[in-house]
């Protein structure tokens, strides 16, 4: 019995197919290492710039080496060498720290020969996996640090909760009671009018107003006693909410208000209350007016 072989043509099919899969293969590989070798640079850096920080907090200087942060216990030391740090870069490299004109340290590290075509690649890939500082000059990697610990007293101020540090200086001066130079606030929650609470708190309603806590309960942002003045004598409807006209018989539209109670020229109570009355609100006629009595609402003599 005879049996086919493969045609040279055949052949040279597989073997085509055979190199473009091992070529996809080391593509995948060549870009996995240089990831790691990326996150292992950077997840050094990270390190050596903690110790660095960790020795200015506890010395009240920054230190003059990788080896002062050695013997300082702050870095783990080479088994082999105890004046030098374990810690390499993602090639094999070492980390270097020496101090800069005016005050600092900067923190370098050099990624594979000058000269091979890979170094300046994954040092930018560095760079752009972590820019908080850090600089790219051909294959070396340099992060450079001039402010010290407890300069950024607002930042130190807000995060030192233990009581060892006073909340005093910069815009976040807890010990005057206040925060000052915020553009905005962002709440997560709402809190609705008349709900309870407790302490000095402030939040937003549902329509976005600003609330606070006053007597143990969420009021409109400042009308507490003698926040805002008005002019006016008893409850008075100040904006509608939200409505609807179901689409039943007899007709009716409901709504929901926000109603503000003014006594000798200030807002004396808020209260954010249903209303109902028996007539549809045609849709695009705009939003319907209640009076007080269809929102349950009633003043002295009216």
């Amino acid at each position: 019995m005879l049996t086919r072989g493969i045609t040279l043509v055949e052949m040279l099919v597989t073997l085509a197919a055979a190199s473009l899969l091992l070529h996809g293969y080391f593509v995948w590989q060549s870009a996995a290492l240089e990831d790691a070798a990326v996150q292992r640079t950077i997840d050094g850096i990270l390190l050596v710039d903690e110790a660095a920080y960790a020795y200015h907090a506890e010395q009240g200087n920054w230190p003059a080496s990788v080896a002062q942060l050695v013997s300082s216990g702050l870095l783990p030391a080479d088994p082999d060498d105890a004046s030098k740090t374990i810690l390499a870069n993602g090639t094999g490299g070492a980390f270097n720290l020496q101090a800069v004109a005016g005050g600092g340290i900067k923190i370098s590290t050099e990624l594979l020969q000058a000269d091979d075509p890979s170094a300046d690649r994954l040092a930018k890939a560095v760079v752009r996996s972590f820019p908080h500082g850090t600089t790219a000059v051909g294959n070396r990697v340099e992060l450079v640090r001039t402010v010290p610990p407890g300069a950024h007293s607002d930042l130190a101020a807000f995060v030192r909760r233990d009581g060892s540090r006073a909340m005093t200086g910069g815009p976040l001066d807890f010990a005057g009671n206040g925060i000052a130079g915020v553009s905005a606030l962002a709440f997560d929650a709402t809190v609705v009018n008349g709900q309870a609470c407790a302490g000095k708190r402030i939040s937003t309603a549902a329509d976005g107003a600003l609330m606070e806590c006053v007597s143990g309960a969420w009021r409109t942002a400042g009308a507490s006693s003698g926040g805002i003045p008005c002019s006016w004598s008893g409850w008075k409807i100040i904006n509608v909410i939200g409505w609807s006209s179901p689409n039943v018989s007899p007709p009716y539209t409901a709504g929901s208000v926000v109603a503000w109670r003014c006594e000798n020229e200030a807002v004396v109570d808020v209260t954010t209350t249903t209303c109902r009355y028996a007539m549809s609100v045609p849709q695009g006629r705009g939003s319907p007016t209640f009076t007080l009595a269809q929102c349950g609402l009633t003043n002295e003599g009216s």
